[in-house]
């Protein structure tokens, strides 16, 4: 048994997304499913935003670039990539 706390991770993502968000989008799922096959206590949700406005009801977003990911209610990433190894260490340091 580990002594691990378990990780939220959420992706969020307007539903209306430019082409290059959608191509950094698939890339940020590949690395979360990655990073969730090292670590079977992570668990992964989505959050789609109709309107880039609806940034301010999610709890945890600071900065309005989309994706981005939360790690345990804590922004870690804003319209960038994240690959599986940095978001594991993340996981590490935070979780």
């Amino acid at each position: 048994m580990s002594d691990r706390a378990p990780v939220h991770i959420t992706l969020v993502r307007l539903k209306n997304p430019c082409n290059a968000c959608i191509i950094v989008g698939r890339l940020l799922i590949e690395s979360i499913e990655r990073a969730c096959r090292e670590r079977p206590d992570v668990e992964f949700t989505e959050t789609e935003l109709a309107d880039i406005r609806d940034a301010a009801k999610v709890p945890g977003v600071e900065i309005e670039r989309f994706p981005a990911i939360l790690l345990n209610g804590e922004q870690v990433t804003a319209g960038s990539m994240i690959t599986p190894r940095e978001l594991l260490k993340l996981m590490e340091s935070r979780g």
